[in-house]
């Protein structure tokens, strides 16, 4: 599933998204140049909101 949410990411991620009755996650590494991020994002909301924060998660990643 990543493969295709991070086709234009300029970085290198290794990461696990996860889902669970109305919580999702990604978590992982990403590496850039000579520099490695650990990062953890995690959404507990409404179901109808699940899309927007795998948007905003996707959008954090590229702002690194």
């Amino acid at each position: 599933t990543l493969k295709r949410r991070l086709q234009d990411m300029k970085l290198r991620v290794r990461a696990k998204t996860g889902l669970l009755n109305g919580k999702i996650g990604l978590a992982g590494y990403a590496e850039k140049e000579d520099k490695i991020y650990t990062f953890v994002f995690i959404f507990n909301g409404p179901t109808s909101q699940e899309a927007e924060a795998k948007t905003l998660f996707d959008n954090l990643l590229r702002k690194l």
